[in-house]
């Protein structure tokens, strides 16, 4: 991870009447918020394309025409802020659409069928990836943070992921009594890591005009759906039922 310099007490972004006492104070003008949000997106785009532990803060202040050499640290404080800024940007609004999906599951009496449970685990992610139009680099930039080094990843996911993917755990352990807790809970975490680096995959394809895109948008994120229902409520194999049964005494 990139070293923090100390907070810039020269330099002000353009548009910036003076520099927050501390990063992670409100912003207070359009100027300020424009460039913070011109900062993310172009971060968000460089670590999708060339890795996160493959690009530096310097070239993101290039790549956003950024004339004050200070501007990421001014706006976020350090390499480890910028990503979580990204994660929360994104991330509360694939939550929020899970949260919604399910609560209306509950309420309608369908919290029991798989199809459903699954679509709402996959499809708010799905709905972030970008088939050519607009900024939206998530899906690539979340498969670079989970492939990266420089972060306890799993810390900073947990912490703005855990509300929805839990709900999700609790309706799949009901749906799937026969298969042990931490079982329903390790295929949750694969299935989103499989999601993630497929949903990439595609788009990054995609995005590079390649020709071995045999699905369309809607038709890849259907058969993603169907693989992850039927990987979620796969048999166990003798040998997974040995290896994952509770010790005596705590079954």
């Amino acid at each position: 991870m990139e070293k923090p310099s100390a907070p810039a007490r020269r330099g002000r972004p353009p548009g910036s009447k003076r520099a927050p006492a501390r990063a992670t104070e409100a912003l207070g003008t359009e100027p300020d918020r424009n460039t913070r949000e011109h900062l993310l997106e172009v971060a968000e785009r460089l670590f999708a394309c060339n890795g996160i532990d493959g690009t530096s803060m310097r070239e993101i202040n290039r790549a956003a025409d950024q004339q004050n050499a200070s501007a990421i640290h001014y706006y976020f404080g350090s390499k480890e802020a910028l990503v979580t800024a990204i994660l929360d940007r994104r991330m509360s609004v694939v939550n929020a659409a899970r949260l919604s999906v399910i609560d209306a599951l509950e309420a309608e009496g369908a919290a029991r069928d798989l199809r459903r449970v699954t679509e709402a685990f996959i499809l708010p992610l799905a709905s972030q990836l970008n088939a050519g139009e607009g900024s939206n680099n998530y899906i690539r930039f979340l498969a670079q943070f989970y492939a990266s080094n420089q972060f306890d990843i799993w810390a900073i996911a947990k912490d703005r992921n855990d509300k929805s993917l839990s709900r999700i755990v609790t309706l799949l352990r009901a749906i799937l009594p026969h298969l042990p807790r931490a079982l329903v809970r390790d295929r949750v975490s694969i299935a989103l890591r499989q999601a993630i680096y497929a949903l990439a995959d595609w788009e990054r394809d995609c995005a590079a005009g390649r020709q071995n895109i045999r699905l369309d948008r809607d038709g890849f994120i259907a058969n993603l759906v169907d693989m992850t229902e039927a990987a979620l409520a796969a048999p166990m194999s003798d040998l997974t039922r040995r290896l994952t049964a509770p010790p005596p005494g705590e079954a």
